[in-house]
């Protein structure tokens, strides 16, 4: 059977994140499909968090040592880009696709004059989202040399409308795996959350509101939270402080994390800012009542309080407590929630994200 429609897409990894769940999610519905998928990446199949396809290409291209000195990282970006630039002519597809501020900038600039469409995605809240120095202004000087700059909500959408054309911006959402049987939220007293231990993610006040919730006489319930990065030592000692080590627990990287979201009772999603996140629309799949800050701008689109879930006061502690409390004292709301949080997300499913990618790529 002849492969008609063929793509490049270029990561620099493949770790535990949100933007790699989706390319991962992605490339293995396009394989299913028949599509010949050449992936350029930085390291080998053995690192990969998420698992794909054996007999997709990988071009291994492996990025270079970081350096405090940022024109001696400049430099550095030099050999990577002749390499990528070779790799991006060995393949015949003329289509590339890449995620994430760096990547898209890196495949960019390698891929100029060579007659390839490249759409390059943004994952995150671009009006929030910190880069150092030079990426930001990279950003706004090559960005626009795209065919077409996708990205997973409206507001990463209009933070690059000041330097890209409007007819190259096209929002593309998260898509979700629909588990086959939604989970019942009320057959469990756990809160979840999910997402990697940074300031962005304020899982330091998800603890302080589940401290607050339990000087309240509100009993039974416990806290997890999966994932890992910096603020893990924070995150031990707050718990330490709260007294909370009986209730709260940092659950690292989980692989089978269907498992969680099938035996949670609510989401709570305390981030400062998202695009559109996966593991919210995951929970909602897995028919999850969600609480969210008022500061998600993406997360707002999925949330309808009271109706799927509730949204507190971004940074307020007490408020969040306040919203969680109703869900954890109301088995009925918390079913009634996770039913409609099921309905939200079904028109965010792989079969129909696809479509808006397929017409992304105008394959001939």
């Amino acid at each position: 059977m002849m492969q008609s429609k063929s793509i490049v897409f270029v990561l620099a990894a493949l770790p535990s994140g949100g933007a790699e769940r989706v390319a991962s999610t992605l490339i293995n519905h396009w394989h299913q499909l028949g599509w010949k998928i050449t992936l350029i990446i930085g390291h080998g199949k053995e690192r990969d968090f998420y698992q794909l396809p054996e007999d997709i290409d990988r071009i291994i291209i492996p990025a270079g040592s970081p350096s405090g000195s940022k024109i001696v990282a400049l430099c550095k970006n030099i050999p990577y880009l002749v390499k990528l630039r070779r790799a991006l002519k060995s393949v015949e597809s003329s289509t590339v696709l890449s995620f994430l501020t760096r990547t898209n900038i890196h495949t960019l600039l390698a891929s100029l004059g060579l007659k390839k469409r490249v759409i390059i995605s943004e994952r995150n809240d671009t009006t929030r989202e910190e880069h150092p120095w030079p990426w930001p202004l990279l950003r706004k000087w090559f960005y626009n040399s795209a065919d077409m700059v996708t990205a997973n909500s409206e507001i990463a959408v209009e933070g690059m409308r000041d330097y890209v054309q409007n007819k190259k911006l096209v929002i593309v959402p998260n898509p979700v795996l629909l588990p086959a049987d939604q989970a019942k939220p009320s057959r469990s007293k756990l809160l979840l959350n999910v997402g990697r231990l940074v300031p962005q993610k304020a899982q330091h006040l998800l603890i302080e509101a589940f401290s607050i919730i339990r000087s309240r006489g509100i009993e039974g319930w416990g806290l997890q939270i999966l994932g890992e990065g910096e603020e893990r030592e924070h995150l031990e000692n707050l718990i330490i402080d709260y007294g909370l080590q009986d209730e709260v627990q940092l659950c690292g990287v989980v692989e089978n994390i269907g498992v969680k979201y099938e035996n949670a009772g609510i989401f709570v999603l305390p981030s400062l800012y998202e695009g559109t996140p996966n593991a919210l629309l995951e929970a909602m799949a897995y028919g999850l009542p969600c609480v969210v800050s008022d500061s998600q701008l993406g997360s707002l689109k999925l949330v309808n309080h009271p109706e799927n879930g509730l949204v507190f006061a971004s940074g307020d502690a007490k408020d969040l407590a306040e919203k969680l409390g109703y869900l954890m004292k109301d088995e009925g709301l918390r079913e009634r929630a996770g039913v409609n949080a099921r309905k939200t997300v079904e028109p965010y499913s792989i079969e129909e994200i696809h479509k808006v990618w397929e017409k992304i790529f105008r394959f001939e």
